[in-house]
């Protein structure tokens, strides 16, 4: 099963193959007979596929979720760790400044994101 080239002049018009022999040609063709990149199924192996039990995708969406749970830190709890962090450094004897700077500005950046939280965007309108 191997494709025949009746004309390598075609792919020679295109920039780029003007060196593209038959035998370049026919290469190419030929080098996904073997293995077409995804995986060919049988009609009772696509059955099996599209039947197979939706408890697993929520098993996997349920591990999804854990991760995202795990993950996300509130700007409220972020702004305290910074400003217990920030607390015990200046108890330290040996503090450094550039320390001190960098957590008071990641204490300030927590402590914007909070306000910007916690303003009420939209006044809610009820007619009389």
């Amino acid at each position: 099963n191997s494709f025949e080239i009746s004309s390598p002049a075609i792919f020679g018009a295109f920039p780029g193959f003007e060196d593209c022999g038959i035998k370049e040609v026919t290469d190419w063709l030929n080098c996904d007979m073997e293995n077409a990149g995804f995986q060919l199924l049988n009609d009772e192996e696509i059955i099996a596929e599209v039947r197979h039990s939706p408890k697993e995708d929520e098993e996997e969406d349920d591990d999804e979720g854990e991760n995202d749970s795990q993950v996300k830190i509130s700007n409220n709890d972020a702004f305290e760790c910074f400003s217990k962090g920030l607390a015990w450094l200046e108890q330290q004897e040996q503090c450094d400044s550039s320390e001190l700077m960098l957590l008071r500005k990641l204490l300030d950046r927590a402590a914007r994101q909070r306000m910007t939280n916690l303003r009420q965007m939209n006044v809610p309108f009820k007619s009389l």
